[in-house]
């Protein structure tokens, strides 16, 4: 069952946000803006240089402490994610998108991929039927360019959006998104239509249930 909506389109017929990762021109890069946290913990500057600056004496000894039972590196790396989700949970809304770009071009890509996915989650979940939302959501596509599941995740939640507001989207899009997307959409979308192809054509069987569900109590 196929939606009676047109494909989706963006501002005079160009591709939507979040629905093309590179879009040219739609990103103005902000690397040095004023009051951006470094990303410390997620190989922001700032970590990268005490690393350089540190004394041999300093080094031997983290080392001696490593090899005697002191923080391992599974320890350390939970270290480095804790410091991204609260670089991202304090940073300002105006810094956000050079915060993206800076944690995206770091070490350490899967602890990277987490925090921005974690933080597209909650932004996009406060502005998702929010006039400010497309703005917002053409400042993070040039930066989660760098990450394929962060830019999925944004196109996903772009998705969303137009199934909540009624706008144009294609049932091939709702059918090829990511199970989280689907199952959202069946527990929580009150579209008839999206839930009407999820029912029929979800990904997983409890996809298709709660999908027919939500439809029978509609």
């Amino acid at each position: 069952m196929r939606p009676a909506h047109p494909p989706l389109t963006g501002p005079e017929g160009g591709a939507p946000c979040g629905f093309d990762p590179v879009g040219g021109g739609t990103y103005e890069s902000r690397l040095t803006g004023a009051g951006v946290r470094d990303g410390r913990g997620c190989g922001g500057p700032a970590r990268r240089g005490r690393r350089a600056g540190a004394s041999g004496a300093g080094r031997k000894g983290q080392q001696h402490g490593r090899r005697g039972g002191g923080q391992d590196r599974d320890t350390a790396g939970y270290a480095g994610s804790a410091d991204c989700r609260r670089a991202f949970a304090e940073v300002a809304p105006e810094d956000a998108a050079a915060l993206v770009t800076r944690v995206l071009t770091g070490p350490d890509p899967a602890t990277a991929s987490d925090a921005v996915r974690e933080y597209l989650g909650r932004r996009a979940a406060e502005l998702l039927t929010d006039p400010g939302y497309p703005a917002w959501c053409l400042e993070m596509t040039g930066p989660v360019a760098a990450d394929a599941s962060a830019a999925r995740r944004l196109r996903e939640w772009t998705l969303l959006r137009a199934v909540t507001l009624d706008e144009p989207w294609e049932a091939d899009a709702l059918l090829a998104a990511s199970d989280w997307l689907q199952l959202r959409t069946a527990e929580e979308s009150s579209a008839v239509i999206a839930l009407a192809v999820l029912a029929e054509g979800g990904r997983t069987r409890r996809i298709r249930n709660t999908a027919r569900s939500r439809l029978t109590g509609a």
